[in-house]
């Protein structure tokens, strides 16, 4: 499937999506509520919540309260007119790979996420406007029976979910947002590489990360975890340091690692030679003169899976989970995902293959760059160009003004523990505003009584 016919997909899969529910049937981008219901002018954006089902490998339990006690806050505001949750709301990839996924509903109906739903649901039923867009670890929340388990928990909430599993989110031609996922090697939705699924292969880096949590009773998150793993095998120890929280090499040995990664490139990993070898070995192709190639890709999969205590012939639990009819081995996914990353160009290549990879361990910038300026190769999918773009998905929040540009990016940050609790604030203008309108993008810490970091600018009325 071509990159075209991918985006064409998402929009044809939004529009049948709406049958399910509310859920946004205007293809990727859904325009910002219009309204000056609750008599406000801010927008707040946070993301990357993470609720899960499974209190004991879930990235987010001390912070539980602080969240509830957040959306009442909210509920209590007269400046706001529309609270957006920019992804991962939900979480049903961190389930230890013996384990069956998680339900939407067992997620939401928790007894640890009590006090949350009922928060936010209190939100819902005021005059400010809910809006969901969904993010990698919730893709699958355009599927029917998600998007009506969110319509059941959350009636006044607008769901903009749109298969394969993206979404966004715009205001007056100035502003957009999204989870930023689809610029995502390893996380973007995935129609291809399993034909009939979704699930990407960090979903199923994700699980192998949680069944170590699991085993080691102690919480591994995947951002740092995966960032960590990237610089073992790259050799790059200034990236495993700049991981905040907990990681792979804090409880692996640097000899460790290196035995891990003798163990996957070495003879004794590879089957008889009357049998189908273990590791695919990859012709020469054009990426091989490059950093990153495919065998890359493989091998930190590979090197996680095999931390977590799984070999080649381990299977990930699945219930019938998206389309896979099969319990798959270790070694099924590693062939399956093989060529993500050279056959990215012909999927889904907004961004280059190279910037996809590091947007995993990155700030995701560059990808908001790229969207500033708007090459003529990018301009089919996107209505706009905007001077101000948020995203969520790297759980590091972010705010950077170009001044010469005039120009905003921010990412929300996370709620996960062990990481500041973040949110975004974005002032629009009143509607009844003519000439230049500014917009001011707050980042904002909690426990602090003013936005940490702020900008503005300045744009003509619509």
């Amino acid at each position: 499937m071509k990159r075209r016919d991918f985006l064409k997909h998402a929009a044809i899969g939004g529009a049948l999506g709406s049958l399910a529910g509310r859920v946004n049937p205007g293809g990727l981008v859904y325009p910002a509520y219009e309204s000056s219901a609750a008599g406000g002018t801010k927008l707040v954006f946070v993301s990357d919540l993470h609720l899960n089902a499974d209190a004991d490998v879930s990235w987010i339990n001390s912070h539980l309260p602080d969240l509830a006690d957040f959306f009442s806050s909210i509920r209590n505001r007269t400046d706001v007119s529309e609270l957006v949750i920019l992804g991962d709301l939900v979480d049903d990839w961190v389930i230890p790979t013996d384990r069956t996924p998680s339900a939407f509903e067992a997620i939401l109906d928790a007894d640890q996420n009590a006090e949350v739903v009922q928060a936010l649901q209190a939100v819902c039923d005021t005059s400010i406007h809910v809006t969901y867009v969904t993010g990698n670890h919730d893709l699958l929340s355009f599927q029917q029976d998600n998007t009506a388990t969110l319509n059941a928990f959350f009636p006044e909430m607008t769901v903009v979910s749109n298969e394969p599993g993206l979404g966004a989110y715009a205001r007056d031609r100035v502003l957009y947002a999204e989870h930023g996922h689809r610029y995502d090697l390893f996380n973007s939705p995935d129609t291809w590489s399993h034909p009939g699924s979704h699930l990407p292969l960090g979903y199923f880096i994700a699980r192998s990360v949680a069944t170590q949590s699991a085993r080691d009773g102690r919480i591994y998150t995947l951002p740092d975890t995966q960032r960590s793993w990237m610089s073992a095998v790259l050799n790059a120890p200034d990236l495993a340091r700049s991981a905040e929280g907990l990681s792979a090499l804090d409880s692996a040995s640097d000899e460790r690692i290196r035995e891990i990664l003798r163990e996957l490139e070495g003879p004794e990993n590879r089957a008889p030679a009357r049998r189908p070898a273990k590791r695919r070995v990859y012709p020469s192709d054009r990426w091989d003169d490059g950093f990153i190639d495919d065998d890359l890709i493989v091998l930190i999969f590979r090197s996680i899976a095999l931390w977590a205590g799984e070999g080649p012939w381990s299977r990930f639990a699945m219930a019938d989970e998206d389309g896979f009819a099969r319990d798959p081995r270790v070694r099924d996914v590693a062939q399956w995902y093989d060529e993500i990353f050279s056959q990215w160009p012909d999927r889904q290549n907004i961004v280059s293959a190279d910037m996809a990879f590091w947007n995993d361990v990155d700030y995701m910038g560059s990808a908001a760059d790229l969207l500033f300026a708007m090459p003529e190769r990018i301009k089919p999918y996107y209505d706009f160009t905007p001077r101000i773009v948020l995203f969520g998905h790297t759980h590091k929040p972010v705010l950077q003004f170009h001044g010469v540009a005039d120009t905003i990016y921010a990412n929300t940050g996370t709620w996960i523990d062990n990481k500041p609790m973040t949110w975004v604030e974005v002032e629009v203008p009143a509607e009844d505003a003519v000439d230049e309108r500014k917009y001011t993008v707050s980042l904002w810490y909690r426990g602090d009584n003013k936005a940490r970091y702020s900008a503005s600018i300045d744009a003509p009325a619509a």
